[in-house]
């Protein structure tokens, strides 16, 4: 399947009280542990960011950096630029940037998942709650590409209940980092 994955790394971290894709975590900033999985999976990649660092990181890794001029437009403007993008694929994997923890498996597990099933979006949880990434067959571009505000995917999700097969993932994966508090020790 010709499959695009989508990072989004545009978000301004208003609950976080500062730029935290950029904050170290460890012995490294944290959109780079983003990268990292990406690089691992294989995937045709692309990085929605507004930091021109991190745009330049992706680029060095050989994925495409579309640049967020307007993060002020909320999620659904990042949506947007990546869907646009890979307007071509089969299916979109949307991944944020602010989970550390992910693992290149588990995103190529959802893939497969989706691959495997009838269905036409999937989506990890850890068997309690839903996460990120999500995956969405192309028949949902026009969908994804209306979205407005700070609205994303889930949008579409609740849209289409019958349609969504949930991949199992550990709780840690699914961790995203709003605060400066979510950051494991």
């Amino acid at each position: 399947m010709n499959t695009g994955l989508i990072i989004l790394a545009a978000g301004n971290s208003v609950r976080f009280c500062g730029k935290k894709l950029l904050h170290r975590i460890g012995d490294r900033k944290m959109y780079e542990y983003a990268l990292d999985t990406a690089q691992h999976t294989g995937l045709d990649t692309a990085v929605v960011t507004q930091y021109q660092e991190i745009a330049e990181a992706a680029q060095r890794r050989g994925f495409a950096a579309v640049m967020n001029r307007f993060p002020e437009r909320g999620i659904s403007y990042s949506v947007r630029l990546g869907t646009e993008h890979f307007r071509d694929k089969d299916a979109l994997i949307f991944a944020v940037c602010d989970q550390p923890y992910l693992k290149p498996e588990t995103i190529l597990r959802l893939a497969d998942g989706f691959e495997r099933s009838p269905l036409t979006i999937a989506r990890l949880t850890d068997g309690t709650r839903p996460g990120n990434p999500v995956i969405f067959d192309r028949r949902y571009i026009n969908e994804l590409l209306s979205l407005s505000g700070d609205t994303g995917g889930k949008a579409v999700i609740k849209a289409h209940p019958d349609e969504v097969l949930y991949i199992l993932a550990d709780s840690s994966e699914l961790t995203d980092i709003d605060t400066s508090r979510d950051i494991k020790s």
